[in-house]
């Protein structure tokens, strides 16, 4: 199954990318996420492994590492399921449009 979706920032692309790939701020724009923890030090990039622990369906909480498998700043990023129960990996592309930036996931 593919889902999509999309939503605009009126922000520069590079904070934007930079928001949304900061692990400590994971959970402030996926809310499903209840507590996030980077695995590794430094700042975030391709091969970036983060814990994270998200309320699924039903409420049931799960833990998964996820990995940054592409970190390409400040257009695109894809997460691959490293461990966890669920095949679930995803990709954002970032788009200059007018003086916002598309975020499509």
């Amino acid at each position: 199954m593919r889902v999509e979706q999309g939503f605009f920032i009126q922000r520069p692309p590079d904070a934007v990318f930079d928001y949304i790939t900061d692990p400590s701020k994971l959970a402030s724009w996926q809310t499903s996420k209840t507590s996030v923890e980077q695995l590794d030090g430094g700042p975030p990039g391709r091969g970036t492994r983060v814990r994270e622990r998200t309320k699924g369906p039903g409420g049931r909480e799960f833990e998964q590492v996820v990995e940054f498998a592409a970190f390409d700043r400040p257009t695109l990023f894809r997460v691959e399921i490293a461990e966890g129960p669920y095949p679930v990996d995803g990709e954002w592309a970032l788009a200059p449009e007018g003086e916002s930036r598309r975020v499509a996931a």
